[in-house]
């Protein structure tokens, strides 16, 4: 799932909750009391100076507008491409798409698929897919809604069936665009910790978070940014209590063909009771190297695909055509693409865990899924992820995104800090994928609960979907950190 986009630049510096400037105690200070949220008029990329005319539009500013800042994961994008560094920040290849895909969007193009469609076709290619791997049957014509990625499926899904007022949770830490989901649909977000250091759901807090007005569960797994891949004991829990209570539950699937070692993908939809109460949505963008695309779904019961249909239409009639087309291509590749992905994905992961490790940071848990490391600044350093992320760009050349942007605590109705020792016996952790580096185990240090620099301020989100040659590069400009802290 990308972050959405914003527009500008602001000589290389990024606002809001992301890399600050050395002397920028203060807004730092107002960003960490709004728990990954800018603070409400906080100065936005590009606009360094603004003119007269500039202030007075303001006033046509929505309260609602007024809540959001500009991405962080994108501002720092911004800021590696100004400074020539690695970017090992947002979650996008920087190697070529399969070329049977190009072929396929080029000769859209060429026969003209160039206007407003609705490719069924694709739609029961995302059906079938969907089904061969979940052994859910979906109607296509029925329970998929094509949208322009994940992003805005996951959007339309919460403006189709939250109304104002409806709870919403979530699990912290979680991918920043569900939050602004969530609110523009006028529902509010709930956060429940995960417990770490395997970031385990704990369902007494689960079940603390409940209120009357709750009306859904957002999951994501495999997950961004944590690399967990929920268990098949806590998904049959998760189904058993979404059904109890009489929850919707929206999954984000996106990552679920990047799974390591033993650990495996399972759609929530696919316990009993489960499909007529799941949003499951995903898109083509991570999967096939084609984030730009915009290619994404939702499969929904019935009335719920419908709704989401018709709000995607309304937002942006429909996705591109001509990809729509070549995203049947990348739908029908055989089997043994996958199988390739995850043996380069697999090495790309131990790779950019090796490469942490060497640099002196910690890796609680070496990722079960998704395209991250979510790797640990040790408390030693007495540093925290913005001026972490700030150093590293500056003199190693490499971009990480701060982990605290992924954190939410003033949503949480009873905060967990993260490296809080989970209650969980350690026969009831996941086990450790046989794949695993051996030393990483050997150098994760205890929590701590250090006041200066707080838990949720000790984590960078490391992207590893980068080809080998660009991880050998960020692996060596790295072994500058050490005396840096």
């Amino acid at each position: 799932m990308a972050g959405n986009e914003v527009e500008g630049a602001n000589d290389g510096n990024i606002v809001g909750p992301g890399l600050e400037q050395r002397n920028s105690s203060r807004r730092e200070r107002e960003f960490e009391s709004s728990s990954g949220s800018p603070p409400a008029g906080a100065p936005s990329i590009g606009r360094s100076g603004s003119s007269q005319s500039d202030a007075s539009a303001d006033r046509w500013l929505s309260d609602r507008s007024r809540s959001f800042g500009p991405s962080v994961i994108v501002e720092v994008t911004r800021l590696a491409k100004k400074r020539g560094a690695i970017n090992l920040g947002e979650g996008f290849p920087d190697y070529p798409a399969p070329q049977a895909l190009k072929d396929a969007g080029i000769a859209a193009i060429a026969a003209d698929v160039n206007q407003y469609d609705y490719n069924a076709s694709l739609a029961a290619l995302v059906a079938s897919t969907f089904s061969e791997a979940s052994g859910i049957p979906v109607d296509p014509e029925t329970e998929v809604a094509l949208s322009s990625g994940q992003t805005c499926s996951f959007a339309s899904a919460c403006l189709a069936v939250f109304q104002p007022g409806d709870d919403v949770i979530l699990f912290d830490p979680a991918f920043e665009a569900y939050h602004g989901a969530i609110l523009i649909a006028g529902a509010n977000p709930v956060y429940v910790p995960l417990s770490p250091p395997h970031w385990t759901i704990d369902f007494d807090l689960l079940s603390a978070a409940l209120t009357p007005r709750t009306k859904a569960i957002v999951l994501n797994s495999p997950c961004n940014p944590t690399g967990r891949v929920f268990s098949h004991a806590e998904l049959s829990q998760l189904a058993a209590f979404c059904q109890h209570h009489d929850l919707l539950a929206i999954t984000d699937e996106v990552y679920s063909a990047f799974t390591y070692g033993g650990a495996r993908h399972m759609s929530l939809a696919h316990w009993p009771g489960m499909k007529q109460r799941c949003i499951v949505t995903s898109s083509v963008s991570k999967t096939f190297h084609v984030t730009g695309w915009r290619v994404g779904w939702a499969i929904a019961p019935a009335p719920i695909a419908a709704a989401i249909s018709t709000i995607s239409a309304k937002l942006i009639d429909t996705p591109p055509a001509p990809f729509q087309e070549a995203s049947r291509a990348a739908l029908s590749l055989p089997s043994s693409y996958y199988t390739q992905l995850m043996e380069d994905y697999t090495a790309r992961r131990d790779m950019a865990v090796a490469m942490l490790l060497d640099a002196g940071l910690e890796v609680p848990l070496v990722p079960e899924g998704s395209v991250f490391v979510f790797a640990r600044i040790p408390e030693r350093w007495g540093v925290n992820d913005l001026e972490f992320c700030r150093r590293v760009i500056e003199d190693c050349g490499v971009a990480f995104v701060p982990g605290r942007i992924f954190f939410h605590p003033a949503h949480s109705p009873s905060p967990n800090p993260p490296d809080q020792p989970p209650d969980h016996p350690p026969d009831q952790l996941p086990a450790r994928s046989p794949d695993q580096p051996p030393d990483s185990a050997d150098r994760h240090v205890e929590p701590s609960t250090n006041p200066v620099v707080p838990a949720q301020h000790r984590y960078v989100r490391v992207a590893f979907c980068k080809s080998m040659e660009t991880l050998r590069a960020a692996r060596g400009a790295l072994k500058h950190m050490q005396g840096m802290f």
